[in-house]
């Protein structure tokens, strides 16, 4: 410090003793930055030595003492810019079809089939019509089926042919006595079939030739058929 800086100070209130202080460290700092050997070694000197004063000064003032460290070359903080979100993609809301509704049309009245006329039929007889059955024919005249499958020599009630022409009985007119009917038997043969053959049931040819086992029959035996 020259004699023109002591008679400087000795005139300044503490206050600005205190800027010029400041002002004069911070010089110092800035040329210790650029200083090397001895010459870094007496400037840091004179820094400690006015921080020292301005800190004394401050304590005077009753100010707070900050810390006054050399100035460090520090990197800048890299700051990553923040990438904005791609906005959320809104998918409008289509309108649903409104649903059609079809018209129920009315259905048209299912015609009713006209019935089919009634055979013409003589006086005791009848002509087989399609359809037909012995017990059809039997309620329509009021007779059996089996009264009309003896009158007409029926041997199966089931089987008759569309245009055959029967011989219808009387209703009061009595049964005819059953004809005695035989059979032999043949290969091949079994009660079952023989009783289709004749409409009968194969237990009722077992029990009228006295038959135990239905399915021992001899070829060239002769069956009494009821």
């Amino acid at each position: 410090m020259g004699i023109f800086d002591s008679i400087k100070e000795a005139f300044e209130s503490d206050p600005q003793k205190l800027a010029d202080w400041e002002k004069d460290l911070t010089e110092l700092q800035g040329k210790l930055a650029n200083a090397t050997g001895d010459a870094a070694t007496k400037i840091q000197a004179e820094i400690d030595a006015k921080t020292q004063q301005i800190s004394d000064m401050k304590s005077k003032l009753g100010l707070e003492t900050p810390v006054t460290l050399p100035a460090e070359v520090t990197e800048p903080e890299t700051v990553t810019p923040e990438v904005p979100s791609e906005p959320e993609t809104v998918t409008p809301e289509v309108p649903s079809e409104p649903e059609t509704v079809t018209p129920e049309v009315p259905s048209e009245p299912v015609p009713v089939p006209e019935p089919a006329p009634q055979p013409v039929v003589e006086a005791g007889t009848y002509t087989v019509q399609p359809g037909d059955s012995l017990s059809a024919i039997g309620e329509r005249f009021g007779v059996s089926y089996q009264v009309i499958a003896r009158a007409n020599g029926i041997a199966n009630p089931d089987l008759i042919n569309v245009g055959q022409v029967l011989r219808i009985p009387p209703a009061d007119a009595p049964a005819p006595e059953p004809e005695a009917r035989t059979y032999t038997v043949r290969p091949g043969d079994s009660l079952s079939s023989i009783g289709r053959e004749f409409g009968v049931s194969y237990t009722e040819i077992a029990r009228a030739n006295g038959i135990a086992n239905p399915d021992m029959i001899n070829v060239g035996q002769v069956l009494r058929i009821p």
